[in-house]
Order: C-alpha cells, then sequence, then structure tokens
C-alpha cells in the first residue's frame, strides 16, 4: 500500500469544517454524459432518472452503487420528465417535435411502449399527477395546460393566459396547479377541478424552479432573472416576501428545513432557512459545481442529486453548524475556526447552519455579547489584549454544542532587523533585510507584490529578503504579509545603488574546495583577487570561487580600474557542521523550548513556519509554540547562508487513536479518547457517519467516496484533537466516451477513472495524453500508423499500484467520414479537410497551435486571421480548409482544429450553447 505523504496530513489540519459539504460525482460508466438536464426520484431514494438532451437518452442511476446503470435511448432532444411509480412509468416530452413517449422501466433494460404526437404541442414541463392518474402537460404554445390519460389520451384542456409564455416548471397542491413562467414575471395558478386558470401571481423577473413546502403552505419559486426567491401564501394566492442576494440561482430542493439552492455564481450551493426565512450567506458549497442544471432530493437521506455540465453528482451536507465572522476592517464574512479579535474591535458573529435557536455562553469578562436583528447572527464587542476563552454554542433544538477557541489580539506589528517598520525603508543592493511580525494571528502568509526582490520562505513569523534590483524612481519594492484573520500589512522598500562597487554575498561560509558564486555591483568594469582558493571567470562581473583544503579566513577583493574603487568580502571556511539542539521536541499549546545552534559563523537568522522567538540572530533562543495543534519547522541561517532545520510537534493534551489510519470505503474503525475532560464531543468532515460515540470512544462507518476525512474530538474544556482517515477502493476502472473502441487516426477520447485512490498516473503505448496524472485526461489516437490498423494501450496506475487499461484498435482513416474534421499526414505536407457542410448553417473554424493560448481562424483555404472575438468572420470555403508543406520551422506538439456549425443570423460568441463544435487533434514530432 503506497505511503501518505506527512506535508499532506500537516495540510489537512488548516482546513477543517464542522458541517462542510461533500460532492461525490457519479460513475458514468461506458455511458457519458452530454448535457444532462431534468432529474427525477423513486420515492425510496434508490434510482434516479437524468435526461441527457443532446444525447437523446433517460440514464438510470442505481444510488445505491452510485452507478449508471443503463441509457434508454428516446432520440430527438427530450426535454422534460415525469415518473409515475406505481405503474413504474417514465414520461419523456420533447417540446420541438411534439412527442411524448412512454417507458416502462419495471425489468432492465427497460422498454419504450408508446409514442405519440400532440400537434401543435411545445411541452415546457411534465407532472405526474398520481391522485387523479393523470400526466399534467404545460403547453407554452399558448400557455394552456393538458391533462392526458395514462395512455396519453387527452381529458382536458384548459386555457392559459392569452400569451405565449414558456412553462419551466410546475407543482401539485391538492387540486391546485402553480405554472412557472420562464422570461415573464408571473406564476400561474390553475384549478384543475374546475379546469380553468384561477389566477396569476406576479413575482420578480424569469421564474424558473418551484417547491412545495412540506405543510403546502408556501410555494418558493427561483427567479433567476435578478437573483432572487419569490414565497407564495397558497392560502392568500399571493406573495408575502422577496429574498435577496442569491448567487446566480438555477435549481433548488427542499431537504428538511433547508432550501438548497444551486446557482452559476461563485458559490455553486446556497442554503436558505425556510423556518426563519433567512439566506445563510456563509452556508455555501463550491466544491466544483458548473453550470448546474436541475436537482432532486433523497428521501429520507439528507442528500441530493445534482446535474451540471458534464456530470452528475451526489451531494451530501452535514447537520452540524460553523462560524462565520466579519469585524470592523472586513468588507464580508470570513469563515473560521477560531476567533482573534483585535482589542476593542466590534465584530459579527454568523453561526452557518443548525436550527436557528441558540445559546452562547463564555467565562470571560472581556468581551460583550448580544444578539443581532436575526437568529443567526451575534454582536461580539472585545476587551482587553491577551485574553484567550472559549466561546460554547448550544443549538437549542438538537442540543449540538459548538466551541469557538476565541483569542484577542494586538494589531500586527512589522520589523526590519530588529527596528519596527513606521513608512519607507531603504536598503542597498547586496544587502538583506530580517522582516519579522509580532500581534496578529498566525499562520502568516508572505508575499512579494511588488518588485523583484527575493523572499527566503513564504510561511512563518520571520522571512529573509534579499533585493535583486535598484528600485526605479517613482516605484518601489512591497511585501505584503497576511495573518490568520486575513489582515494585510505591506512594507514599502527602496533599493539604493551602492556607492562605488561592492560584492554579493559580502560574507560566504563553506566548506573546503566547496564553490560558492559570487558578483560584483555597481562598477563599469573589474579586476578579482583572492588571498586563498581559487577563482574562475564567467563573466567581467560573476567569478566562481573554489575554497582552498585549509579552513580559515579568506579574502575576496574587486576593483573598479577606472575609478580606483573597491570592495571585499570575507570567507570563511569551516570543517564543522551547522546543527541546530534540538532538533526536534513534541510541546503542549504555547509550550517553550531553547533553541542552540552550534557551527557556522555568527551573526544568525532564525525564523519558523509557525510560533516566535524571543531574539532572531543570537546563537541561542527560546521558541514560543502556536495555540493550535500543528507542526512547525525551525530554521536558522549563518552568516554566510548555510541552514539548517529542526521539526517542532504541537499537540493537545487530549490523545486519539489511532492518529492516522487507511481504510477502504464503507470499513469501520474504533477511536479511542483519552485524558478528556467531561463528556466528548464528536465531528466528522469529509464524509462518513458514526456507528456509536461515547466519551471514551466511536466507532466511524468510512464514506464510499475515496479521499481524505478528519474525524475531529472536543472535550469539555473545549481541547481538540482530530484523526486523519484517508478512505481508499479496492477497484479501479477506466471507462472512455467511444462505443466500439476502433477510433481513427487523430480521434480525442475522453478518459475517466472511477474507484481507486490518487493519485492516478497515466501511460500510453503511442498517441498523446492531455496530462499525465489527474481523475480524467484527453487522449490522442496517433495519426501516423505503419499499418491500416494499429492496436495501442492506455493505462492508469493509482496510488495503492493499482492497474487499469483499455485497448483502442485505431484506424488509418483519411476521408472525413464524421462530423469532426480530418487529417492527412505524410513526410512532406498536411492537409486538413472538414466534413459535409449544410448550406442552412453558419461554419467557423479555427486552429490552436502548441503552448500558445492564440487561436487562428480560418475563412477559406490556407486563410486565416487571429481570433477576435468581437468579429469573429465565417467559413467562405469548400471542404479543404489547409494544405501545407511540413518545415522545420512549425511548431512541435499537438494541434486541435474547431469546428463550430450555428444557425444563420446569430451571433456565435453570445449563443455558443445553441451550437454543435467538433474537435479533432495532431500531433507534429
Amino acid at each position: 500500500m503506497a505511503k501518505i505523504p506527512v506535508f499532506f496530513i500537516s495540510l489537512l489540519f488548516f482546513n477543517q469544517s464542522q458541517a462542510g459539504c461533500a460532492v461525490h460525482e457519479i460513475s458514468q460508466g461506458q455511458y457519458l454524459l452530454s448535457h444532462p438536464s431534468q432529474m427525477v426520484a423513486t420515492a425510496d431514494g434508490n434510482q434516479v432518472f437524468l435526461l441527457d438532451e443532446l444525447a437523446g437518452n433517460v440514464n438510470r442511476i442505481n444510488t445505491t452503487e452510485k452507478f449508471i446503470t443503463e441509457a434508454i435511448t428516446v432520440g430527438g432532444e427530450p426535454t422534460a420528465l415525469a415518473l409515475d411509480e406505481a405503474q413504474q412509468r417514465l414520461y419523456v416530452a420533447d417540446m420541438f417535435n411534439g412527442n411524448i413517449q412512454v417507458i416502462d422501466y419495471s425489468g432492465q433494460p427497460a422498454k419504450l411502449i408508446n409514442t405519440k404526437n400532440i400537434s401543435e404541442l411545445k411541452a415546457g414541463a411534465l407532472l405526474w399527477d398520481a391522485a387523479r392518474g393523470q400526466l399534467i402537460v404545460s403547453n407554452s404554445k399558448d400557455a394552456s395546460i393538458l391533462l392526458l390519460t395514462p395512455d396519453l389520451i387527452e381529458k382536458k384542456r384548459i386555457q392559459g393566459t392569452k400569451q405565449t409564455l414558456l412553462a419551466h416548471d410546475m407543482v401539485l397542491l391538492n387540486s391546485t396547479l402553480y405554472v412557472s413562467y420562464e422570461g415573464s414575471h408571473q406564476v400561474g395558478v390553475y384549478d384543475l377541478n374546475q379546469g380553468q386558470l384561477q389566477t396569476t401571481i406576479g413575482v420578480d423577473k424569469n421564474p424558473t424552479d418551484m417547491v412545495l413546502s412540506a405543510t403546502g403552505s408556501m410555494v418558493y419559486v427561483l427567479n433567476s432573472g435578478n437573483s432572487s426567491l419569490s414565497i407564495i401564501d397558497t392560502q392568500k394566492q399571493s406573495k408575502t416576501k422577496t429574498i435577496v442576494g442569491l448567487d446566480y440561482p438555477v435549481t433548488m430542493a427542499l431537504v428538511g428545513e433547508r432550501l438548497w439552492i444551486a446557482g452559476n455564481g461563485r458559490a455553486s450551493l446556497q442554503q436558505f432557512d425556510v423556518k426563519n426565512e433567512v439566506l445563510l450567506a456563509q452556508k455555501t458549497c463550491n466544491e466544483g459545481i458548473e453550470r448546474p442544471a436541475d436537482m432532486v432530493v433523497l428521501p429520507q437521506r439528507n442528500k441530493v442529486y445534482l446535474s451540471h455540465q458534464d456530470s452528475v453528482s451526489e451531494v451530501v451536507w452535514g447537520d452540524g453548524f460553523s462560524f462565520s465572522l466579519k469585524c470592523d476592517a472586513d468588507s464580508a464574512f470570513k469563515p473560521i475556526t477560531q476567533a482573534n479579535i483585535k482589542a476593542n474591535e466590534s465584530c459579527q458573529l454568523q453561526i452557518d447552519g443548525g436550527s436557528g435557536v441558540f445559546n452562547i455562553t463564555t467565562q470571560s469578562t472581556h468581551i460583550t455579547l448580544k444578539q443581532g436583528n436575526q437568529p443567526y447572527l451575534w454582536q461580539l464587542t472585545a476587551g482587553n489584549v491577551g485574553d484567550s476563552f472559549n466561546l460554547n454554542v448550544t443549538d437549542k433544538t438538537s442540543n449540538e454544542v459548538l466551541t469557538l477557541f476565541t483569542t484577542i489580539v494586538a494589531d500586527m506589528e512589522l520589523k526590519a532587523n530588529g527596528k519596527t517598520i513606521t513608512d519607507f525603508i531603504s536598503t542597498s543592493m547586496g544587502q538583506t533585510l530580517v522582516f519579522s511580525v509580532a500581534g496578529g494571528q498566525a499562520p502568516y502568509t508572505w508575499a512579494v507584490k511588488s518588485g523583484s526582490g527575493e523572499l527566503s520562505t513564504t510561511t512563518g513569523a520571520q522571512v529573509v529578503y534579499k533585493p535583486t534590483k535598484i528600485t526605479l524612481t517613482g516605484q518601489a519594492d512591497v511585501v505584503n504579509v497576511s495573518d490568520g484573520n486575513q489582515s494585510v500589512k505591506s512594507i514599502n522598500i527602496n533599493v539604493l545603488s551602492v556607492d562605488g562597487v561592492s560584492i554579493s554575498p559580502s560574507t560566504a561560509v563553506v566548506e573546503p574546495n566547496k564553490e560558492v558564486k559570487f558578483y560584483a555591483l555597481g562598477g563599469q568594469q573589474y579586476e578579482w583577487q583572492v588571498t586563498a582558493g581559487r577563482i574562475d571567470r564567467y563573466a567581467g562581473e560573476q567569478v566562481l570561487f573554489t575554497a582552498p583544503n585549509e579552513t580559515g579566513e579568506v579574502g575576496l577583493l574587486v576593483t573598479d580600474p577606472s575609478t580606483g574603487k573597491t570592495a571585499q568580502a570575507f570567507i570563511y571556511v569551516v570543517t564543522e557542521n551547522l546543527t541546530i539542539n534540538p532538533f526536534h521536541k513534541t510541546l503542549d499549546l504555547q509550550g517553550t523550548v531553547v533553541f542552540q545552534v552550534l557551527g557556522g559563523h555568527p551573526p544568525y537568522t532564525w525564523t519558523a513556519s509557525e510560533g516566535d522567538f524571543t531574539s532572531y540572530q543570537a546563537p541561542t533562543t527560546t521558541y514560543v509554540a502556536p495555540k493550535l495543534i500543528r507542526q512547525a519547522k525551525i530554521t536558522v541561517k549563518d552568516n554566510g547562508g548555510r541552514s539548517a532545520t529542526a521539526q517542532v510537534e504541537v499537540n493537545s493534551h487530549l490523545l486519539l487513536s489511532p492518529a492516522t489510519a487507511v481504510v477502504y470505503a464503507g470499513e469501520t474503525i474504533k477511536f479511542t479518547l483519552a485524558r478528556a475532560e467531561a463528556e466528548a464531543h464528536w465531528t466528522v468532515s469529509g464524509g462518513g457517519e458514526f456507528k456509536q460515540t461515547s466519551p471514551l470512544g466511536a466507532e466511524f462507518i468510512a464514506p464510499m467516496n475515496v479521499g481524505p476525512v478528519v474525524v475531529g474530538a472536543t472535550d469539555g474544556r473545549g481541547d481538540y484533537i482530530q484523526s486523519i482517515v484517508f478512505v481508499i477502493s479496492k477497484n479501479l476502472y477506466l471507462s472512455h466516451n467511444y462505443i466500439n473502441n476502433q477510433p481513427p487516426a487523430g480521434q480525442t477520447i475522453r478518459l475517466g477513472v472511477e474507484g481507486g485512490t490518487p493519485p492516478y498516473i497515466w501511460s500510453t503505448t503511442m498517441g498523446v495524453l492531455s496530462a499525465s496524472e489527474g481523475k480524467s485526461v484527453f487522449f490522442t489516437t496517433p495519426t501516423r500508423l505503419s499499418q491500416p490498423q494499429e492496436e495501442v494501450a492506455v493505462t492508469v496506475e493509482d496510488g495503492t499500484g493499482l492497474l487499469a487499461a483499455v485497448h483502442f484498435d485505431v484506424q488509418n482513416q483519411q476521408d472525413c467520414q464524421d462530423t469532426a474534421p480530418c487529417v492527412a499526414q505524410t513526410d512532406k505536407n498536411i492537409k486538413i479537410n472538414l466534413p459535409a457542410l449544410t448550406a442552412e448553417q453558419a461554419h467557423y473554424v479555427a486552429i490552436a497551435l502548441p503552448q500558445n493560448p492564440l487561436l487562428w481562424v480560418f475563412t477559406d483555404l490556407n486563410q486565416f486571421i487571429a481570433f477576435d472575438p468581437q468579429q469573429l468572420p465565417a467559413w467562405q470555403g469548400t471542404q479543404q480548409m489547409l494544405d501545407f508543406p511540413l518545415t522545420e520551422n512549425l511548431p512541435k506538439g499537438t494541434y486541435t482544429v474547431y469546428l463550430l456549425h450555428m444557425p444563420i443570423g446569430m451571433n456565435p460568441m453570445a449563443n455558443l450553447d445553441k451550437g454543435q463544435l467538433t474537435t479533432r487533434s495532431f500531433t507534429l514530432e
């Protein structure tokens, strides 16, 4: 079994969530999705049926195995779906051809048992009325409602609003039908018993998805046109409230007392508390969900299925709650696991999740608590610096308690070489600066915001900065440091030219016979001398120094003959190693240890990834551990640049066994907790569930998805400890989007891996892979074959050594017999032909060169211009696109040809979803 890297474990200590989401992509197997859209689920949640509009399929998903088991072909472009579970039938409508089809899914494979074409039908949405045994069809042609028997015989037609409106969704409450009309500002209300339109209710722009509340008293309507949610009272038949601030919403589902809302914004999933009518702004999830289409609830499972882009995923959201904080200097709420508040600062604590009925207590007298204008919002006002305490938050409904460790901290203070920075600081070329930060809250992150200087590290309380260029007039080097609260401070540095000449580095410590490079700065010409050892000149300003066999001090002198200016560097040749004592130490939270450096040449520079020092340049210093459980790397450098490192483990007084574990998906693991005070509270992030918990331990069932899971425990006094569980799979599968495994030369195929354990490493006997690592890659078959057919193998290996392979019989195909461009290549020239083009459409042709982001658009044979999205010219030629001699000047690598078919008169860049895009890749070697 492959070893789990230690650095990966340490990173997980910084990414904890009490109530996060987990998104698990459903295995597509051989049924790769093109354009997944509407879904329906059975009442037991065991099956989900998913429309694939472009493929003309209804996909059957087994939710226990999380696998597409069947693709039911219906043809055309199906747009709406309804489920009659009692008779085990699916109804599928095609808006564009007026067809409605009936599928019997009682067996596998499912059977198409009826198809009916209804004249003048533009079916916007379908809904099965189980109480009356009828199919409700919204006709967007005239905004009417059709009631059909199970055999698709029309029973009644209810006239609509006398407008041509596209019906997007329908919900049914007893005999009252609500219909959202996309592209309008209204919801239609129909009485099925009376057979008439009862009223219309005004909502916001572009209403789409609708959900009926559990009691039936409310209908929730998404308004995609202005990112809002309308709430309709079903007794008054009127809108009672509008919730704004949604993130480009597309679809939603009701899970318990939460609406899960998926959108196209940065937060792909949001939650709305229907009980308190509050949008939980920080209760968001953006785990790789792009272009969501539809969402259905799996009853009794606290999870949903979400179709999006080219896949479908299971989404699980924890029942617990977490915190977000917004203080005086912040522009938005930030998720936190600990609160770090500045002295006398006022902050808002937002509770993310839970029931909305909370109580907060603390033993501290240095903070004031007050509930805000809604149940999830609390006001915190801090007192004196240095006070640390716990905030205990209790959900009164579930009695769940979550502890927030809180510290009142000072503002960040920056120093350069031990002196406080108040304004611009200056330094000369070749001189280094030691920057240190105090106050704020670790971890600290450093970055060069502008200029070309170099940092010794990007994390820790101290860094060494080395300038590399002289500051230009009106500019400055800028170094930023941010702390764990995302507070940012800047250091502005003027880098001055040297007076005369100088040498960089000015000091070096080397072992006998070792080599060091030196640079001269500031002069016009240079002459070098050395008192011992040897120098080899690379250029006038650069030499390579080789130390002598003997230890001692060596002088390196440089002279500018034009001015007579000189500079000297000191080189210390030593034999002793640079070491730290102790080299490893385990500490309690905020514990201390004395480190001593041995060997090297003073002064010394101490830096740490976490924690702080009492002195930064002494041979002996006291290190203070941070307040959180984590690993710290201690580094010391001597005056000549040699370095040594030590490790510090910061532990809680709690003990949790095992600290890490590797298990198979679904396996049960037992945890033992020691030294806990009072009852322990158990949490998990990343999936899985507890079989049972107690103050002394827990039994945990690993999730079915692979990857890391964090199991944590907090005792009565607020101390926290965690274990990392790595979930792996026993099986490894390969899937691809080519049906018969006989692709032509130059064909691009999408390959995906299921099961196994990351990382996934890919290899091939021939052809080109888009990447060597990842869960999915694109494989382009070879363009040059030595015979009409050759076998090509693609292999993937997971992190535990499991192997899976797929074999293709690649065909040497010269003619364009499919919808993509074709490539013919010889030793002397290359030809690209297009497939048959229709006069009923406009066509656009482009090519991407290897390792070049710029596209070239072709208008005729060998005629091309640079891509301009504002003025995209259409193809004017016949079927031959390129006929070009092969020369050494052509870039080597993979080329991709794009062919886009669009309706005539439509702007292609604004309507890409209305077009059909095909590609063909080839490689020049």
